[in-house]
């Protein structure tokens, strides 16, 4: 999955020069974290909605009640795996293990599971991170105004 941001038309042309490949890794930190937080605490997908709940079998067989995709230390370990890397324009979201990968598109797509797509960037998450951009970019305009 790729996170492309794009520049904000009310503030400076220049702005984006100075934007550096660290500003892009934070921002694509700050949605992974969106992920974890999301999928973790809410039980949502990145649209916001409920996770399909198990089937009664599953249910019967696991014990299991409700869908907690991070209830396993599979689940947990999955979601670390999500790591960024970033250069000074973008900021690519993907898993650091390839099994975990498909496991994780698998879920996404309802491939022999049902569809919980958590692995996505949703509305909610692009204005938290767009927000953050245009602070991170006022503070750069600040600190080179001052440094004139």
């Amino acid at each position: 999955m790729r996170m492309t941001l794009t520049p904000d038309p009310k503030l400076y042309k220049f702005a984006e020069k100075l934007r550096t490949k660290k500003d892009m890794a934070d921002l694509g930190l700050m949605a992974i974290k969106n992920i974890r937080n999301r999928t973790q605490l809410k039980g949502v997908d990145y649209k916001g909605r409920a996770f399909k709940k198990y089937s009664p079998k599953y249910s019967e067989k696991t014990g299991k009640k409700f869908v907690n995709l991070t209830g396993t230390k599979a689940g947990k370990r999955m979601l670390n795996l999500i790591k960024v890397k970033a250069t000074k324009n973008e900021a690519l979201i993907y898993f650091s293990d390839a099994m975990k990968e498909i496991i994780a598109n698998n879920h996404n797509n309802g491939v022999r599971v049902p569809k919980r797509e958590f692995f996505g960037i949703g509305k909610d998450d692009e204005k938290i991170v767009n927000k953050e951009y245009r602070k991170l970019l006022d503070k750069k305009i600040r600190a080179w105004e001052n440094a004139k």
